[in-house]
C-alpha cells in the first residue's frame, strides 16, 4: 500500500486512529453521561483558564520573560517517569515536588541562583553539567533523558538567539495569533516538537508539546496580548500518560485484554507503536466528543457564567489532567501506559 505523504492534523489523526483501532475502544454510550459529570464538576469549581496561574510554581507576571519561561518549560516537559515506584523529586523553598512540578521548581530555583536558564543566548550553549545542576534532586534520582533535554535547549536557543532577537515572544509575534501557524512554525524550526507517526500507512500527528505550549501561553495571559489566538479552538487535547487514565476512569474508553495485560505487567510501549498511537489517538478523539457534548449542554443551559462558554479541548484536557492527579484513588486502578519519549 502506498504511503500517503500529507500529515493529518491531530484532530484528523485522532478520528482516523479511532476508526481503525484494534486494542482501544471508545464507549459511545458513556460519552454524554461523562460529559455531564465533567461539566457539573467544572461548573462547581468555576473552572476557567484563570486556573493556570493559580498553580504556585507558574509565573504571575505577564511579560515577554514569562513567554520565554513557558517555552523553556514546555521544551523540557516530557518523560518524567522512573522504573518502579520511585519518583523524580526536587526540593524548592522547603517543599518537595515531583515530575512536572519538579521541572517548574528547578527552573525557578535556577533563576533565583542567577542561572539564565530562560534566555536563549545562554541556553544555546548550555552544558549537560549545568542541566544536571539545575535539576539536581533531593532523593538520589535523576531526571531521565538529560542529554536529550540539553540538546533540545541548544537547538532552540540557537534559532531564537540568531533569528528572533533572543526571545520566543518575538517568534510568537510572527505567527499572526494563528494556532495553525504557530504549530507549523514551531515544528519546522524546532525538531523536538515534531511528534509524527505512521498508522495504517498514513502520517498522523499528535503534537502534544507544541499544543500545550500554545495552551499554556493562552491560559497564562487569559487570552490577551501574547495569549490572544483567533482560533484556539483548533487545538486538541494533549496526548500523554495521565489523561488516558482519567478517560478510563470515566468509562469512555476501554482497552483490550491483551493491552490491559501488557500494561498491568509493567511492559513499556515503544514510541509510535500501534498500541501507543491507539491510546493517544483515541484519547484525542474521545476528548473531542466530550467537548462537543459539553458544548451542547452549555447551549441548553443559559444560567451559567460566561467563563465556561469558551469551552474547548484545552479546558477539557486541563480538567482531566487535574482530575487524574488529584484523585489517585479513582484512577490508579487503571494502568498508566509507559513510553520513553521526548514527545510527552
Amino acid at each position: 500500500m502506498t504511503l500517503l505523504c500529507e500529515v493529518m492534523n491531530p484532530r484528523e489523526s485522532g478520528a482516523f486512529i479511532a476508526a481503525n483501532s484494534k486494542d482501544v475502544s471508545i464507549l459511545m454510550e458513556n460519552i454524554e453521561p461523562a460529559a455531564q459529570q465533567i461539566y457539573d464538576s467544572m461548573k462547581k469549581k468555576h473552572y476557567s483558564k484563570a486556573k493556570w496561574k493559580e498553580w504556585p510554581l507558574h509565573p504571575k507576571v505577564l511579560s515577554p520573560e514569562t513567554v520565554d519561561w513557558i517555552f523553556v518549560v514546555d521544551t523540557l516537559n516530557f518523560s518524567f517517569w522512573l522504573p518502579g515506584e520511585k519518583k523524580f523529586q526536587l526540593e524548592y523553598h522547603n517543599i518537595i515536588y515531583e515530575d512536572y512540578e519538579a521541572l517548574c521548581a528547578g527552573i525557578n530555583r535556577a533563576i533565583e541562583e542567577g542561572i539564565h536558564i530562560t534566555t536563549p543566548s545562554f541556553y544555546k550553549n548550555i552544558s549537560l553539567e549545568t542541566i544536571k545542576h539545575v535539576f539536581r534532586s533531593c532523593n538520589g534520582t535523576e531526571l531521565p533523558l538529560l542529554e536529550e533535554r540539553t540538546n533540545n535547549l541548544r537547538q532552540a536557543g540557537e534559532i531564537l538567539s540568531s533569528t528572533y532577537n533572543n526571545s520566543f515572544s518575538n517568534f510568537l509575534l510572527k505567527c499572526d495569533q494563528d494556532v495553525t501557524k504557530v504549530i507549523e512554525m514551531v515544528t519546522k524550526n524546532f525538531p523536538s516538537y515534531r511528534d509524527i507517526g505512521i498508522f495504517e500507512d498514513r502520517k498522523v500527528s499528535f503534537y502534544k508539546r507544541v499544543q500545550i505550549l500554545i495552551a499554556d501561553i493562552w491560559a497564562c495571559f487569559e487570552g490577551e496580548t501574547f495569549g490572544k489566538f483567533k482560533n484556539i479552538e483548533k487545538i486538541t487535547m494533549f496526548a500523554d500518560y495521565r489523561v488516558p487514565q482519567a478517560l478510563l476512569a470515566y468509562g469512555v474508553i476501554s482497552y483490550s485484554e491483551n493491552l490491559m495485560r501488557l500494561l498491568q505487567n509493567g511492559d513499556t510501549l515503544n514510541m509510535h507503536s500501534r498500541e501507543e498511537m491507539e491510546i493517544r489517538g483515541c484519547s484525542i478523539h474521545v476528548v473531542e466528543l466530550l467537548r462537543r457534548s459539553i458544548s451542547n449542554i452549555i447551549q441548553h443551559e443559559k444560567s451559567f457564567t460566561a467563563k465556561i462558554l469558551d469551552i474547548n479541548a484545552v479546558m477539557v484536557d486541563f480538567y482531566l489532567w487535574d482530575f487524574a492527579t488529584q484523585n489517585p484513588e479513582k484512577v490508579n486502578e487503571f494502568p498508566e501506559h509507559r513510553t520513553r519519549s521526548t514527545f510527552y
